[in-house]
C-alpha cells in the first residue's frame, strides 16, 4: 500500500474565561481545473501532503496553513496532538496534527490568486465545530451543493480523521487551555 504522509495544523486559542477555540476551513467544492476537491464544501483544519521540500509533516502543516489562509503573520512553535494512519483508497495516510498558538485573525485571508482551496474560515468551538458537521440540515446542505454544481457525489465525503481532533480538543481542553495561557 502506497503512503502518502500528511501534516495537519490547528491553530488555538483561548477566550472568554478559558474557552478554547480551533480555527477551520471550509473547502472548496471543486479545483480551478473543475476537478473535484477532497472533502470538497467540509469544515477541516488546513493541512495537506508533504512536498519534497518539507523536511518533515510539521514543516507541512504550516506551509499549506500558509498556502491555504495567505497567512504571512508569526506562528509559534507548533506542538504534536494526535498522530493516525488512516486508510483510504488504497492509499495509507500517515498523518500528524499539530496544535499550535499565536495565530492571530489579522492577516488571514482567502488567497485570490492561489488554488481556491478554502471558501471561508471561521474561530469555532471544538463542539461547535462537530455539531455543524454532524448536522443533518448541512448535509442537506451538502447534498444540494454537489447537485447544483453537477459533481458525481450522492453521500459527504466525511473528514473522519479532522472529527477525531475535535474529540481530542474536547477531552483535552483543560490541558490545552492552562492558566497562564487564558488571557491569548
Amino acid at each position: 500500500m502506497e503512503e502518502v504522509y500528511c501534516g495537519v495544523l490547528c491553530p488555538l486559542r483561548v477566550k472568554d474565561g478559558g474557552r478554547l477555540e480551533a480555527l477551520l476551513t471550509r473547502r472548496n467544492f471543486t479545483k480551478p481545473d473543475g476537478g473535484m476537491m477532497t472533502y470538497p464544501g467540509e469544515w477541516v483544519f488546513p493541512g495537506g501532503t508533504m512536498d519534497s521540500g518539507d523536511r518533515d509533516r510539521k514543516a507541512t502543516a504550516i506551509r499549506e496553513f500558509r498556502e491555504e489562509l495567505n497567512y504571512a503573520g508569526p506562528i509559534e512553535e507548533p506542538f504534536l496532538m494526535r498522530e493516525v494512519d488512516h486508510s483510504d483508497n488504497g492509499l495509507l495516510y500517515r498523518m500528524q496534527f499539530f496544535g499550535v498558538y499565536g495565530v492571530t485573525s489579522r492577516g488571514l485571508s482567502i488567497p485570490l490568486n492561489s488554488s481556491g482551496e478554502v471558501i471561508s474560515f471561521a474561530w469555532l468551538t471544538p463542539l461547535g465545530a462537530q455539531r455543524i458537521m454532524g448536522a443533518p440540515w448541512f448535509t442537506n446542505d451538502q447534498l444540494k451543493e454537489f447537485n447544483s454544481r453537477g459533481l458525481p457525489l450522492t453521500e459527504r465525503q466525511f473528514p473522519q480523521q479532522q472529527y477525531l481532533t475535535l474529540n481530542y480538543l474536547i477531552a483535552n481542553q483543560e490541558t490545552l487551555a492552562p492558566f497562564d495561557i487564558k488571557a491569548r
